[in-house]
């Protein structure tokens, strides 16, 4: 499943994203992000979708987003993530 920022919660993520240790992303493309692992894998928030996605160390994308929810529980119980069902689920 894709992950996603709720749209109704978008703004006030963009004002608290320092509370759960995001920093804005010097990548073009990338509006947000969350080092884990001494930045070796990186928890992304696309800003123009609103997309969460988790980046490897290779440069892989994660397609199954609800099983590393661990790695953003703090967004979960704050109720700002939505799931959308993908090609391959």
């Amino acid at each position: 499943m894709k992950a996603y920022i709720r749209k109704e919660k978008w703004n006030e993520f963009k004002e608290k994203y320092s509370k759960y240790n995001f920093i804005p992303s010097v990548k073009k493309g990338y509006g947000y992000v969350k080092p884990l692992y001494n930045g070796d894998i990186l928890i992304c928030v696309v800003a123009r979708t609103r997309r969460v996605t988790l980046l490897t160390g290779l440069g892989g994308e994660s397609p199954f987003m609800e099983a590393h929810k661990d790695k953003y529980q703090d967004l979960i119980d704050d109720g700002f993530i939505e799931y959308v069902k993908g090609r391959f689920d």
